[in-house]
C-alpha cells in the first residue's frame, strides 16, 4: 500500500523516475560492448576500442559505464572521431535484452599494442 502522506504532505500524483538505460533496454535498444579480459602489452601500453556509427543513422553512444582494472598507473582517455591506425579485433554489441536481436548499426574493434594506436579525434574532458 503506497504511503502517500509522507511527511504530512499528501502526494496526489506520485512521480517515479527511472534511469535512461533501464527504458532503453525494455525497448531493445541497449546495447553492451566489451574487450573481455585484456593484458596490455607493457607500462606504458595502449588498449583502445573503437566505436563506429554509420552516418545518417540518428544514433548517439551514451557511455553508461567504464570498467577497468590495472597493476600500474593507468590513463583512461575518450576521444571523438578519432581513428584506428591499425586492424583491430572485432568487438559484437550485444543487446541487453533478450527478446531482442543483437543487431546493432553501431560496430567495434579493439587493438592492444605497444604504440598509440589512435590518430586524430577530438579529446573529452566532460
Amino acid at each position: 500500500m503506497p504511503n502517500n502522506h509522507v511527511f504530512n504532505y499528501p502526494l496526489k500524483d506520485p512521480l517515479g523516475a527511472v534511469e535512461p538505460s533501464y527504458t532503453a533496454a525494455q525497448s531493445g535498444d541497449y546495447y553492451v560492448i566489451t574487450t573481455g579480459n585484456q593484458s596490455v602489452v607493457q607500462a606504458n601500453g595502449f588498449l583502445a576500442l573503437q566505436l563506429t556509427v554509420p552516418a545518417n543513422s540518428r544514433k548517439k553512444i551514451r557511455f553508461d559505464n567504464i570498467q577497468a582494472s590495472s597493476s600500474s598507473d593507468t590513463i583512461l582517455s575518450l576521444y571523438r572521431n578519432a581513428t584506428l591506425n591499425v586492424s583491430g579485433t572485432s568487438a559484437t554489441p550485444r543487446n541487453t535484452n533478450w527478446a531482442y536481436p543483437d543487431a546493432s548499426v553501431v560496430t567495434g574493434s579493439w587493438v592492444s599494442q605497444t604504440a598509440n594506436p589512435t590518430s586524430g579525434g577530438t579529446f573529452s574532458s566532460d
